[in-house]
């Protein structure tokens, strides 16, 4: 299985998800998606959607290492974005998870990989 790393940014108005990785033959590729802050978009949002962008570029499963802002890494390391999609989008104390429509599809696109770290 592939190894990715997926390392969020933002700065301005722009959040890219820069992903990088190393073939068979040792050859290091690299992409980068970028995503721009919409009208009414947190910075969160930006962030999650460049993380999306991120996962919707690739192209087969392979093994994440996530480098993202702390809310991103908490989320997916920590259990909470298994437990929001379990519960249509609640948190624990029942309020609703802000920016659930990017979360769950995070979600839909993370089953398909295996997480293999993440820092934030």
């Amino acid at each position: 299985m592939k190894k990715v790393k997926i390392s969020i940014r933002i700065c301005g108005k722009t959040a890219t998800a820069n992903l990088l990785y190393v073939d068979k033959s040792g050859k290091t590729h690299r992409s980068v998606k970028q995503v721009e802050k919409g009208p009414g978009d947190t910075r969160a949002a930006v962030e999650i959607k460049a993380l999306l962008a991120g996962l919707q570029a690739l192209r087969e499963p392979v093994e994440l290492e996530l480098f993202a802002p702390a809310h991103i890494g908490s989320a997916v390391k920590n259990g909470w974005l298994d437990h929001w999609a379990a519960s249509g989008g609640k948190k624990y104390d029942g309020k609703p998870v802000k920016c659930w429509e990017l979360w769950e599809q995070v979600h839909e696109h993370l089953q398909e990989h295996k997480i293999g770290g993440t820092h934030g």
